[in-house]
């Protein structure tokens, strides 16, 4: 039996018939491969790890210079107004910001959202002004991200993949 292990996994775990197997063991060509002689009832358990990740684009692309989109799996995420209720563009993503992922069931048909709290640019006291010298102040900011596959489908509104790091 050969179970494809995809490259966005970076750990996972393998239990067959109950028992563990080490799965750097049988890993090979990006597939753990078991080979055995299979009993009635033999279960297979494997559980791919989807931890969120920053993904950085190349220097290259100016657009995303100092920007990081977040990934799950395999799958990207996105900042959508509806769940947001500041300007995305306002929002930074601190490094070590924990993000927590939830299952919403009643959200897009059921999705699995990302949550954390990150910084926002505060506007509070700029005073009408549209520059100044002092650099803007921050403030904690909730922020909800939902995968890229779904957005744009309950109100219209701006919506950002490539978010400020840091």
């Amino acid at each position: 039996l050969s179970l494809r292990i995809p490259g966005w996994c970076r750990k996972g775990t393998l239990a067959i018939a109950g028992k563990p197997v080490d799965l750097a063991s049988v890993l090979v060509d990006g597939y753990a491969r078991i080979e055995r002689e299979w009993a009635p009832g033999d279960a297979v358990d494997l559980d791919l790890d989807m931890a969120v990740e920053r993904i950085h684009a190349h220097p290259e692309v100016r657009q995303d210079v100092g920007r990081i989109a977040l990934q799950r799996g395999p799958l990207v995420y996105t900042l959508e107004g509806v769940d947001n209720p500041i300007s995305l563009n306002r929002i930074k993503v601190p490094d070590g910001t924990a993000f927590e992922a939830r299952f919403e069931k009643d959200l897009l048909g059921g999705v699995t959202t990302l949550s954390a709290t990150a910084e926002a640019d505060a506007t509070s006291d700029w005073n009408g002004d549209l520059y100044r010298t002092e650099k803007p102040k921050t403030e904690s900011a909730r922020i909800k991200a939902v995968p890229y596959y779904a957005w744009d489908n309950r109100a219209p509104g701006e919506m950002l993949v490539w978010l400020r790091g840091g």
